[in-house]
């Protein structure tokens, strides 16, 4: 159990440097799609403390989740709902002492993209549904969110793993070619979108 700890903070780590060094100086704002337990969310408001975070997880079983997120192979797409809340309560936990810089959004991506004004976040990180089809949708539903000069990322770009059928490079590199984008990939398997000052 250690040892899954260790990696776990380590893999978190990995993608907390990109973030970090893609969000503005002074006070900023971000977006976190697939929150989990918490952990990368509590690492970043506690490095920048001028950091306002909202949380997006839909905590949801795996029989609520999409087929494509479920054969995609991710872990998190099908655990039962006592798991879930499980994590869920974790993340709760993890993120309290943050007070009114954090702001948690149980439900879809989809309906959470739309709470949110538009042009109003530095930066959002994509880190959900990781089949081609949810990732198509996130970066559809949450660009417009991005302010001008902002960031948009996902996790688990060009991810070799045998195990998983991850869309993510597929739906990043026809979103970026739709607009006319460069893509910049990262440590952490992160890739990111910039959003080019109007």
């Amino acid at each position: 159990m250690t040892s899954e700890i260790v990696k776990s903070i380590a893999k978190m780590h990995a993608r907390a440097g990109p973030i970090l060094r893609r969000l503005p100086a002074g006070p900023c704002s971000m977006v976190e799609v697939g929150t989990a337990g918490g952990l990368l969310a509590a690492y970043l408001l506690a490095q920048r403390h001028d950091l306002t975070l909202h949380c997006v997880d839909s905590w949801l079983a795996g029989e609520l989740q999409p087929e494509s997120y479920k054969a995609s192979g991710d872990a998190h797409a099908t655990l039962s709902q006592r798991e879930q809340d499980d994590i869920r309560a974790l993340a709760r936990e993890r993120l309290q002492t943050h007070g009114e810089r954090v702001t948690v959004h149980q439900m879809d991506s989809l309906m959470a993209a739309v709470r949110i004004e538009r042009e109003s976040i530095d930066l959002v990180f994509l880190d959900a549904d990781h089949s081609a089809e949810g990732v198509s949708a996130d970066l559809l539903a949450w660009w417009p969110v991005v302010r001008s000069g902002g960031a948009l990322g996902s996790h688990d770009f060009s991810n070799r793993d045998p195990r998983f059928r991850f869309g993510v490079d597929a739906a990043v590199k026809r979103f970026a070619a739709r607009l006319g984008l460069a893509y910049d990939v990262d440590e952490g398997n992160t890739v990111w979108l910039r959003k080019v000052v109007a």
